[in-house]
């Protein structure tokens, strides 16, 4: 099937915000739609190719479609997960039936499918999923109150009647197994756990080339329940990204006077219960001063943090790892309670816009819970 007709090719440069991407395209740079509310911090990296098909709208010439990496073409218009759903996925799973409404209303609620097939009606909700790394696909990659209202409905339709139904379609032929994102989005994923044996749950990959041709890949992908269940957790350790637009010379606490140099700094810390407070207290305007983070915190122009949730304390270890990457460390910052030289690490560039911290950060986020259940993080192949 055709998914999109790209009509030009050209190269991410930044995303100012969710709906729009800036990229080069034919030597000219162009403010173009975004129809993903993803954070795509793994594909959109400044250089990674694009595909633009036109847009019909006033305010935008193009519309992105995929992401090139490597051999792969990675669709990124989210919606179109119906359309693989509705002419792939749908016909196999329900071969003889002909009653498949679309954008269906049952009480005050709107499901993408649903479908009679004679025996009990269907309600079926699609979620396309574009985060895949180190073999596992993982949704979603940013926070999902509207998915999470869909689980919710699915679960308490009126079994009687009604049985729910949720499909994943994954935009990668190289996933070999799929998993809730339970880092990003906590309640998401535990409500997923929860529903598994009320839900139907169902993940298919499919393949798509530069052309936009689309092909489901034979086979349901496996879901790692028994191995998420023991990090299904609210605790673990975190990453705080940190810029400062400007030199800045500050007074932290007892450790005394620093000059931080303009760039980017990431600081590794650590909650063995209530990590969702604790990153709601760093990312809070007022609160007392307690970490050194937080006079750093209280001057940077970004800050952004990533939840690693797992039942081991890897805080050492993970700063171990972003050290390795950095270009240098704050002496004592942060490792007051441990034989750590530091645990913040100064980038002079964005680290998500690194490879190498990219593949270390999904390496340790999935690699290590699902293939590695040691209290040591194992590190990625350089």
């Amino acid at each position: 099937m055709k998914l999109f007709d790209p009509v030009a090719q050209g190269t991410f440069i930044k995303r100012p915000n969710r709906f729009i991407v800036m990229a080069e395209i034919n030597g000219k740079i162009e403010q173009c739609y975004c129809p993903n509310p993803g954070r795509l911090i793994e594909l959109l990296i400044p250089g990674t190719p694009l595909l633009f098909e036109l847009n019909p709208g006033p305010a935008t010439k193009y519309t992105l479609s995929a992401a090139i990496r490597g051999n792969m073409t990675i669709p990124l218009y989210s919606s179109r997960a119906n359309k693989v759903a509705a002419q792939l996925i749908l016909p196999r799973l329900f071969p003889e039936s002909s009653k498949v409404k679309a954008e269906f209303t049952h009480g005050n609620s709107r499901f993408d499918f649903m479908i009679d097939d004679g025996q009990i009606k269907k309600l079926i909700e699609i979620k396309a999923c574009t985060l895949i790394e180190q073999g596992v696909a993982s949704f979603p990659d940013a926070p999902t109150i509207r998915g999470l209202r869909h689980l919710s409905e699915l679960a308490e339709a009126d079994a009687r009647e009604y049985k729910g139904m949720i499909i994943f379609v994954v935009f990668n032929p190289e996933a070999e197994h799929f998993v809730p994102n339970w880092h990003t989005d906590f309640d998401f994923a535990r409500a997923l756990y929860q529903h598994r044996n009320t839900i139907d749950i169902k993940v298919f990959r499919v393949s798509t080339d530069q052309k936009g041709e689309c092909q489901l890949i034979p086979g349901e992908l496996a879901i790692f329940w028994d191995k998420l269940k023991p990090h299904l957790i609210d605790g673990g350790v975190y990453l705080y990204i940190l810029e400062l637009d400007k030199e800045t010379e500050l007074n932290i606490g007892q450790l005394g006077k620093f000059c931080f140099q303009k760039g980017w700094y990431v600081y590794t810390g650590s909650a063995r219960k209530n990590l969702d407070a604790r990153i709601r207290r760093h990312l809070s305007k007022r609160k007392k001063f307690h970490w050194h983070i937080d006079y750093l915190g209280e001057k940077a122009k970004t800050k952004k943090i990533l939840a690693i949730r797992n039942q081991f304390s890897w805080e050492c270890e993970l700063a171990a790892s972003v050290n390795e990457l950095s270009l240098h460390f704050v002496p004592g910052f942060g490792s007051s309670d441990c034989h750590c030289q530091s645990h913040l690490f100064y980038f002079n560039e964005n680290p998500f816009h690194n490879r190498d911290f990219l593949d270390m950060l999904f390496f340790i986020v999935i690699k290590n819970p699902f293939y590695k259940l040691t209290k040591t993080i194992q590190h990625p192949p350089r």
